[in-house]
């Protein structure tokens, strides 16, 4: 969990980082253009493909069968524009790794094979000051007259 934090709160040091090192090696215009172009390519990709998801759901329910890889592949596609809508190089490459729908889904398999093994290790441990009541019950239904 700390790991998580320490991550997530050195990723805006590392985006500036990065911008100043491209600021100086390709200029403050360029940098400041791709980023522009790539927030706008993440608005481009989520409406794109946002349709050929949700087209793809329609047709999956049509024929009776759950759409869970098309919302899955959804998920992914908004974690992806997401990512290329925050200005910065680190977050715009993760934007288009998930773009690419092989790596999105291979990336999707990862994150939910983690979830599952966290959710299986939660289920199965001990709860501290958990009380177990075992029983047995035998159901009675109410006579004719009301009485049991």
């Amino acid at each position: 969990m700390a790991t998580k934090l320490l991550i997530a709160l050195s990723l805006p040091f590392v985006e500036i980082a990065v911008f100043i090192v491209a600021g100086g090696e390709i200029g403050v215009a360029w940098t400041l253009a791709i980023t522009f172009a790539t927030a706008v390519g993440g608005l481009v990709l989520l409406r794109v493909q946002g349709f050929a998801i949700g087209a793809r759901v329609r047709a999956a329910m049509d024929r009776d069968r759950p759409p869970v890889p098309e919302l899955l592949d959804a998920v992914g596609l908004a974690a992806a524009a997401v990512l290329l809508l925050i200005p910065g190089f680190v977050t715009d490459l993760c934007g288009l790794a998930l773009a690419v729908p092989p790596l999105r889904r291979a990336v999707l398999r990862a994150v939910l094979r983690r979830l599952r093994a966290e959710g299986h290790a939660r289920a199965t441990a001990p709860r501290s000051g958990s009380t177990i009541i075992e029983g047995d019950y035998v159901e009675r239904r109410p006579d004719k007259d009301g009485e049991r």
